[in-house]
């Protein structure tokens, strides 16, 4: 037998391992694990809708970036997660920048909330193996502290720009500093409250 067919032998033995692998991933995967890992990518999909508009991402160079959120969500351990969040800030610079797009706060509050939803996905995600059977009280939870994150920065950036409309030169500076203030203050006493037993 020469060494060649051997090489053809053990490349067809690894390759049957690795489908006899992914087959048995398969039939042994729960379902939460995999909607935690579907909610990384439809995270990331409203973020891009969000950031560019769906004109430009239908087109044969915006298909790509859907597809970042599908490796995320296939990897949740690996940088993958970072490029995917990453794609829809630059689209949204790229957008903003040199296409005009207009850069409303709405626009930019959904952006940055559907980044967040999409990290804390995968950062969840990470943390349950595919065959893991969990409660769904304990995505519930996760998520609903992620909401109260998200409504809490929702409030202090609505202070920051209705503090910036209302004053004008060095009152805008003092009302940022004192938002930040406040800010800092209710998250130290958020941690302080939740270490208390």
């Amino acid at each position: 037998m020469s060494a060649f067919v051997r090489d053809l032998r053990e490349v067809g033995g690894g390759l049957r391992s690795r489908i006899r692998r992914l087959l048995t991933l398969v039939a042994r995967a729960t379902a939460l694990p995999l909607v935690v890992k579907g909610a990384i990518w439809f995270w990331v999909i409203v973020a891009l809708v969000v950031a560019v508009p769906t004109t430009a991402l239908l087109t044969p160079p915006g298909i790509p970036l859907l597809l970042f959120g599908a490796l995320a969500a296939a990897a949740p351990r690996t940088r993958m997660v970072t490029a995917a969040l990453l794609a829809p800030m630059v689209a949204w610079v790229v957008a903003t920048a040199a296409f005009g797009t207009p850069a409303s706060p709405v626009r930019l509050l959904l952006l940055a909330s559907s980044l967040y939803l999409a990290h804390s996905s995968a950062a969840l995600a990470a943390q349950l193996p595919y065959d893991a059977i969990v409660s769904p009280a304990v995505v519930l939870r996760w998520f609903g502290r992620t909401a109260v994150v998200l409504a809490g920065t929702a409030l202090v950036g609505l202070y920051v720009l209705l503090a910036g409309q209302l004053f004008d030169g060095a009152a805008t500076l003092l009302a940022t500093v004192v938002g930040f203030a406040v800010a800092v203050g209710v998250v130290g006493l958020l941690s302080r409250l939740l270490r208390r037993p």
